[in-house]
């Protein structure tokens, strides 16, 4: 029992020391080995049943939404923790962000799934959405403004925007005017969800001309955001209509 203690102090040292995040381990099934090292951590859809899947553990996070602290930081920090134990996917428990938007809470799970069950839940994407995720981090930005399909939107911080593309057609997202960036996504058959950031999230490069169009100089970015962080964050943000 000291053993396994000492193992998720150490856990949670390492998870702190590396991305800053407050986190803290609810529940460890210290029975579940992997001897195969992962690297996935896919979101769990709540359309799948998951209730006979390999649990491994649950974790609680806190966002202190700055620079450095942020819901994206705390996804690679649930990351980290999730592939030390062998865990391959997540579920979102329960989230909160507080009255005044200077903190978000979300409880996770940790699963292993198998291949059938991964695919399986991948089937449950939603085919040609098109979501745009404005600024994670709310001390410093008030928000952008950015143009989708013709609709001039305030993007504020903690929101994100959506639309369900048609095959064949451009869904049409801009920034920053003639010298600013520009993307155009065309609906395909069975697309997986595409995400798009106006951060950046410090994951780099923006987009290159493979079948999506940008123009970038100097007054706005678009960048591209993984599958799994997108939908984390859309899970917790507030979706602004328009």
């Amino acid at each position: 029992m000291l053993k396994i203690l000492v193992r998720s102090f150490l856990l949670l040292f390492i998870s702190v020391q590396s991305f800053g995040q407050m986190v803290q381990f609810i529940e460890k099934d210290s029975t579940f080995k992997n001897e195969n090292k992962t690297e996935e951590f896919h979101f769990i859809n709540n359309g799948f049943d998951y209730s006979n899947s390999k649990f491994v553990a649950s974790m609680n996070g806190l966002s202190l939404n700055s620079e450095n602290n942020n819901l994206v930081s705390l996804f690679e920090t649930f990351k980290f923790n999730a592939n030390y134990l062998g865990a391959n996917a997540f579920h979102v428990d329960e989230y909160k962000i507080s009255d005044s938007k200077d903190s978000v809470s979300v409880s996770v799970s940790f699963y292993y799934l198998n291949l059938n069950e991964l695919i399986k839940n991948s089937r449950l994407y939603s085919t040609n959405m098109v979501y745009v995720i404005g600024d994670v981090s709310t001390k410093k930005s008030t928000g952008r403004k950015i143009k989708f399909n013709k609709n001039t939107i305030q993007l504020l911080p903690l929101e994100y925007v959506s639309y369900q593309n048609k095959v064949g057609e451009d869904a049409i997202l801009s920034i920053g005017g003639i010298l600013g960036s520009k993307v155009w996504i065309r609906g395909k058959e069975n697309r997986e969800p595409k995400f798009l950031s106006l951060q950046g999230f410090g994951m780099g490069g923006g987009f290159t001309p493979n079948g999506q169009i940008t123009v970038s100089i100097s007054t706005g970015q678009i960048y591209p955001v993984n599958l799994d962080l997108g939908l984390f964050l859309t899970k917790i943000l507030n979706r602004k209509t328009y």
